[in-house]
């Protein structure tokens, strides 16, 4: 028996990125597909504990932690941090947001939606 130590691609994430082209030459590289660690941490960043109330807590993701955690390069004049991110446009976010989504539908939200990504 042969041990490879690679990762088969059938069950972990590659390392692959997308490109969002956007108007005027501008473009923002995101990966092409969250692992697990990233939707943990997305999840962990949208859950508050309300306070004085036992087991009560609110869900609500942020774009921001969406946009930082998947993220990996753009051709803005301006370096790739949390703050520059949160300075972006509402139109903008919204359309990379909606690219990042539409990239890590699971084959069942990609059937109800009838996208082929």
């Amino acid at each position: 028996m042969t041990t490879n130590h690679s990762m088969d691609a059938r069950f972990f994430v590659q390392e692959e990125t997308h490109r969002i082209v956007l108007p005027n030459d501008q473009w923002v590289d995101v990966k092409k597909e969250m692992s697990l660690a990233d939707w943990d941490r997305l999840e962990s960043s949208a859950i508050t504990v309300v306070a004085g109330e036992t087991n009560v807590g609110r869900y609500h993701r942020s774009s921001i932690d969406l946009l930082e955690i998947n993220t990996l390069a753009w051709s803005f004049d301006v370096p790739l941090t949390r703050g520059s991110i949160g300075k972006l446009n509402r139109r903008t976010s919204d359309l990379i947001v909606a690219e990042i989504e539409k990239l890590n539908l699971t084959p069942k939200e990609r059937a109800v939606k009838g996208t082929k990504t």
